[in-house]
């Protein structure tokens, strides 16, 4: 019965040994079979270098003078979120129209893309769109890092200004009207999104009898950087700031 129960406690401390040993040597022997030899491996590749050194005024030449090289969607932005971006296009039109709509979550999307504009450089953005009133759209690329406008275009029907801008219809000349108050608005958004390096001012107008076009004049520390071009082409409907004018859809 010793015997048997001697032979017993060693069966057990055999098969201890056994299952604690034997999955390293195998692990072992497999990984030295291997050794040397290629496996196939399958990565997503993309370029993701972010170049936060790039200066507003840069990001701004870029967008305006291109061609972007690649874009590739991406699931969040680093410095601002959608509903960052959301805030900042409303705050922007409401400044601009002198209306305190609300932009609703149906009315409004956004999504973050890295641009890139090769040996350039990359810009991190979100391209953004808004109905207006369901008559005007706004669409427009906002900067990820400072939630600058880097392009915008809003537009619809040329018959229906007044209801986008609220004192409009008491306005002598509606072209001088919206030409004015496009300069504001531009001018207090960009001085809030920038760092205090930056001043901002209208440099330059040119009213005419289809509409107006302006420049703004972007200073740092005192020195002009940028001079960022808008166009209102009120006969179309259309207003587009540092782009070439589009076709109102």
């Amino acid at each position: 019965m010793k015997r048997n129960y001697v032979l017993l406690i060693l069966l057990l401390l055999a098969a201890a040994g056994i299952g604690w040993f034997l999955p390293a040597l195998l692990v072992e022997s497999r990984d030295a079979a291997l050794a040397g030899k290629p496996e196939p491996v399958s990565i997503r590749q993309i370029d993701l270098s972010y170049q936060t050194d790039l200066s507003a005024a840069d990001k701004l030449r870029l967008m305006r003078e291109g061609p972007v090289i690649q874009a590739v969607p991406l699931e969040r932005g680093i410095f601002i979120t959608e509903r960052d971006v959301r805030s900042v296009l409303t705050q922007f039109l409401q400044e601009l129209t002198g209306n305190a709509f609300e932009a609703e979550e149906a009315e409004f999307s956004a999504a973050p893309v890295l641009l890139s504009f090769g040996e350039e450089g990359s810009v991190l953005a979100w391209s953004a769109s808004l109905s207006v009133r369901d008559r005007w759209y706004c669409e427009a690329v906002v900067d990820d890092q400072t939630g600058l406008l880097l392009q915008c275009d809003v537009y619809g029907n040329a018959e229906w200004w007044e209801t986008l801008f609220y004192d409009l219809d008491r306005a002598a000349d509606g072209s001088e009207y919206v030409r004015a108050v496009l300069g504001e608005a531009l001018c207090a958004h960009c001085n809030r999104q920038l760092s205090t390096a930056y001043t901002v001012s209208l440099a330059e107008e040119d009213l005419q009898d289809f509409g107006g076009s302006g420049q703004l004049l972007f200073s740092e520390n005192g020195q002009e950087r940028l001079r960022v071009p808008f166009l209102l082409v009120a006969t179309e409907g259309m207003i587009t700031i540092n782009d070439q004018p589009m076709m109102p859809k």
